[in-house]
């Protein structure tokens, strides 16, 4: 898998901050879960990733790389942004806007604001902070395919969740989106 194009460091500043993830709990969770998509999982220092197992196809990617990626972490809240969530996610489209390359949002779901979508909505009475848009890799490096991306942020026992799919080929995009809701509903049952 090419580093660059999957390369989370620099796609959101929540992930540089991640000091908290309790491993143990996730493990659980993903090993009592019944996925619609076909994922391996792996934990690393601060986070959960699960990668597809089915590789995305020519002209998606030369190089093999998984349909998509899906990572899961959480941080500590610092004292000032306890409980502003709307302060986090126009933090996080800054960050966007300064380090990637924004592709068209082609989804006719929502207005993108400049290309970028992002709305509140709830799970099982959570309050989850959504942000969508497509990306072709990382500004002043070489472009990439385009990948659709769509982050989930979500604040619960003192601890802000992030939840960030990344989609390189999206035939399977509908059920590796519910298995990104699916294990948001498993960490708020924990």
């Amino acid at each position: 898998m090419n580093a660059v194009l999957f390369n989370i460091n620099g796609i959101m500043r929540t992930f540089l901050i991640l000091i908290l993830f309790n491993i143990f709990a996730c493990e659980l969770i993903a090993q009592d879960n019944i996925f619609r998509h076909d994922w391996d999982f792996k934990y690393l220092e601060h986070n959960i990733q699960f990668t597809s197992k089915r590789q995305a196809p020519v002209p998606f990617s030369v190089t093999g790389e998984p349909q998509a990626i899906m990572i899961f972490g959480s941080s500590q809240l610092d004292s000032t942004s306890q409980n502003d969530l709307e302060a986090i996610v126009e933090d996080e489209i800054e960050g966007i806007r300064n380090e990637l390359c924004i592709d068209e949002y082609l989804e006719e779901d929502y207005i993108a604001d400049d290309n970028i979508v992002s709305y509140f909505d709830k799970i099982d009475g959570v309050r989850v902070a959504v942000i969508k848009y497509r990306t072709n890799g990382i500004k002043g490096s070489e472009k990439t395919m385009t990948r659709s991306t769509r982050h989930m942020l979500f604040i619960h026992n003192g601890l802000l969740y992030v939840s960030s799919l990344i989609v390189l080929y999206a035939e399977d995009s509908e059920n590796m989106r519910s298995d990104q809701i699916t294990f948001i509903k498993k960490i708020l049952a924990k």
